[in-house]
């Protein structure tokens, strides 16, 4: 059962995550650049679970997370992976973690995201992905996953 999200904060697939869990009060965490420096400026310290990694790099808050986490699921739009989304991946097979690519174009459902979880026992999510600059839209489809994978159905009143 998932019992925590992590993210690294970026614009895009990653912050969705970490809004996601702020607005349903799911616990949450992860690895940012030292300082908070995010591709679209300085991350908020609304979001004040992260933590910063001793190095003002990317790559290395991308590795922190998947090394800590029990599994990754990388968004993106496009079926194609950019150098920056497959270095997450790269991470996955370094620390021999379970990771997945979800395309937003693709056949697969929020069903195959559950299962991903539950398949691989998966309590600490690491969410990855494309950037908004890279993909519009990617933060909308990330959040819409979430939201259907794990709200409460509606209740007939």
């Amino acid at each position: 059962m998932l019992k925590k999200i992590i993210s690294g904060g970026q614009p895009g697939a990653a912050r969705s995550a970490l809004d996601w869990a702020i607005a349903h009060n799911f616990p949450y965490g992860g690895w940012c650049p030292r300082w908070r420096h995010m591709q679209d400026g300085f991350l908020d310290e609304r979001y004040d679970e992260l933590k910063e990694t001793t190095l003002p790099l990317y790559s290395q808050a991308k590795e922190w997370n998947v090394r800590d986490s029990d599994g990754t699921v990388v968004f993106t739009l496009e079926e194609e992976l950019d150098s920056f989304t497959r270095k997450t991946m790269d991470f996955a097979r370094k620390y021999e973690k379970p990771c997945h690519h979800f395309c937003g174009t693709g056949i697969e459902s929020t069903e195959d995201f559950l299962h991903f979880i539950k398949r691989n026992q998966i309590e600490t999510l690491n969410i990855a992905g494309s950037h908004d600059s890279d993909e519009l839209g990617i933060y909308i489809y990330v959040g819409d996953i979430l939201t259907e994978a794990f709200s409460p159905p509606p209740t007939d009143d």
